[in-house]
């Protein structure tokens, strides 16, 4: 049974403030060297997505931003050894397409997905969903301004190709420990 939760008005006013002024006024993106949407073939009506990111913090990479302080004390779970990585997700609209990109796992290994945890923080609410499927089973779960989405990373998820509006995500991988089991007090 998909257990997916939705936690609608995640952060205060002011933190949701400041996270937006990070994610839109301040980081830099950097460029994937692959599109989004898996094969690289070009939609009828568009050509592909291209993906571009920044990492606060990479585990595997040992990668720390200059703006990791801020992450930590806004998103107080962001701040202890479990958090495999924290990165900021852009991809541009490229028009009308109905594809989404593959179904995936955030974290693997030689055996398949490994335990842990996914929370998806949205900054607004004027793009296409996230789908995620389990079997024959599928849920969508629209993006909305200050939504956190925390869900099993054995669960297989894609998202839409954005039509008309920029996505702009954040996604945290956590190893082993439920995100929220960590002290939310900043």
């Amino acid at each position: 049974m998909m257990n997916i939760e939705i936690y609608d008005n995640f952060l205060s006013d002011d933190q949701y403030k400041q996270i937006h002024h990070l994610m839109y006024d301040i980081i830099p993106y950097y460029p994937t060297p692959t599109t989004v949407g898996g094969g690289g073939i070009d939609s009828f009506f568009s050509g592909e997505s291209e993906l571009l990111f920044h990492v606060f913090k990479g585990a595997m990479s040992r990668t720390i931003s200059l703006y990791y302080e801020v992450m930590k004390n806004i998103f107080s779970f962001s701040d202890n050894d479990d958090v495999w990585v924290i990165r900021a997700n852009l991809i541009e609209p490229k028009g009308f397409n109905l594809r989404h990109i593959p179904y995936h796992v955030d974290m693997g290994s030689d055996e398949g997905a490994v335990d842990g945890y996914v929370a998806i923080y949205y900054l607004h609410g004027n793009t296409t969903p996230t789908v995620f499927k389990e079997g024959f089973r599928r849920k969508y779960i629209w993006p909305k301004k200050n939504r956190l989405v925390i869900f099993s990373n054995k669960l297989f998820h894609a998202h839409y190709l954005p039509f008309f509006n920029e996505r702009r995500v954040l996604v945290f991988n956590f190893r082993e420990n439920h995100p929220l089991n960590f002290s939310q007090t900043v």
